[in-house]
């Protein structure tokens, strides 16, 4: 969890144009009070956050924080 998050927030900061549509998209399921008060999460809020799900699975598929089976022998140098 931490690794994927901390991935998604480096690419926010290298992508700024995401911010402010996904930080609309906050606003219009939370409210326009989003950062100034606390939030109660819950599964529905969390279905209606499509864009900030999109995001966080493109930014899974850039670079995934999973290791995979090789598909071919791998030979390490020491």
């Amino acid at each position: 969890m931490t690794m994927a998050l901390t991935k998604v927030i480096w690419e926010l900061a290298k992508q700024p144009e995401y911010i402010e549509p996904l930080r609309a998209e906050m606003h219009d399921v939370f409210g326009p009070e989003v950062g100034t008060r606390a939030i109660r999460i819950n599964k529905d809020s969390l279905s209606r956050l499509q864009k900030l799900d999109s995001f966080i699975r493109e930014v899974q598929q850039w670079c995934p924080s999973t290791f995979g089976k090789s598909k071919a022998p791998i030979q390490v140098n020491a």
